[in-house]
């Protein structure tokens, strides 16, 4: 299991990318004087940032790619506790997973912004972009909302990882979430 934890944290590094870069919480400078405060809001609202467009696109290649290793991977092997049938492991692991960490990430930046450490962006800004990312993947932003005391939940009881060719069946057909807003990240 310890291989496929490493997968989903590099699947969640390439889903929450933009989140991480400063640039996205820097307003895009359209003129000498700046943005005016209303210019700024209607930025924010619209996602428009300091990242130029060519690398927002690379943003959602890269998180493009994630899923499609991801889904070539939950295609080939099925996650089942002991003496029962294989879970639907992107519903039950990998997206309560991704959203948990969403949720550390904006927890962790709470508590740096109350010991005063300074940082790019405020909590709303930070978790609103947390909550973008997510929302953008059917079934994401559903698994944000519960509380489980540690990323282990997830995990807990799935100690066999079953490659579905080994065992002579044939894989459940496992598509793609629907991206109900394919935005520019």
């Amino acid at each position: 299991m310890d291989d496929v934890k490493a997968l989903f944290a590099l699947f969640a590094m390439a889903f929450f990318g933009n989140v991480f870069d400063k640039r996205t919480y820097l307003p895009f400078i359209h003129s000498v004087n700046g943005p005016t405060p209303k210019e700024r809001e209607q930025q924010k609202e619209d996602d428009i940032n300091a990242i130029p467009l060519l690398e927002r696109r690379h943003y959602c290649y890269t998180r493009g790619l994630a899923f499609d290793l991801i889904f070539w991977f939950l295609n080939r092997f099925g996650f089942s506790k002991e003496d029962q049938e294989p879970v639907d492991a992107y519903h039950d692991i990998l997206a309560p997973y991704t959203a948990q960490l969403g949720r550390y990430m904006v927890e962790y930046k709470c508590e740096a912004l109350e010991l005063e450490v300074p940082g790019a962006c405020t909590r709303d800004d930070f978790q609103n972009q947390v909550l973008l990312a997510l929302d953008t993947y059917n079934d994401m932003d559903d698994a944000y909302a519960p509380v489980y005391t540690t990323l282990m939940y997830q995990y807990w009881g799935y100690a066999q990882v079953t490659s579905y060719i080994h065992m002579g069946k044939t894989p459940p057909a496992k598509k793609r979430p629907s991206c109900h807003d394919a935005g520019d990240g």
